[in-house]
């Protein structure tokens, strides 16, 4: 008897909860939230929607740029152009996405509300235990 398999989507692979901030969030206490919690992004939200991203490459840029950037808001030094993921897609559309854009995290919105968060690594492991699916066999 042949089943139909279910459809493969970022429900399973994303990590919850996001750890999120308003854009008048102190960026300094973003970056004490990232080092407790042991993540490298806060997704920037504005009437649930997300406005932005900060990534521990944005850090780089404000201990390199201006340290004292560090007790402004995180809208300052957030990288506004966040590329998300709907939560409907498979892992193959995140990673094409992560080496089109040149980034390591992706939010996953579900109706454009932040649902989860998925990393190039979350993925990439994912993908080590399937390697059929990334082939497409």
């Amino acid at each position: 008897m042949y089943e139909e398999a279910e459809p493969i989507t970022m429900s399973g692979i994303m990590k919850k909860p996001v750890h999120i901030a308003s854009p008048s969030a102190p960026l300094k206490e973003a970056i004490s939230v990232m080092n407790e919690k042991k993540i490298g992004s806060i997704v920037v939200v504005a009437d649930e929607l997300p406005v932005g991203i900060f990534t521990e490459r944005d850090l780089v840029k404000v201990v390199d740029n201006n340290i004292e950037r560090i007790e402004r808001p995180i809208e300052e030094s957030m990288n506004r152009q966040v590329v998300t993921l709907d939560l409907s897609e498979n892992p193959t559309r995140g990673l094409i996405i992560m080496a089109e854009k040149r980034i390591t995290h992706l939010p996953v919105v579900e109706k454009g509300k932040v649902v989860g968060i998925v990393t190039q690594k979350d993925l990439v492991a994912w993908f080590m235990k399937r390697p059929a699916v990334l082939l497409g066999l």
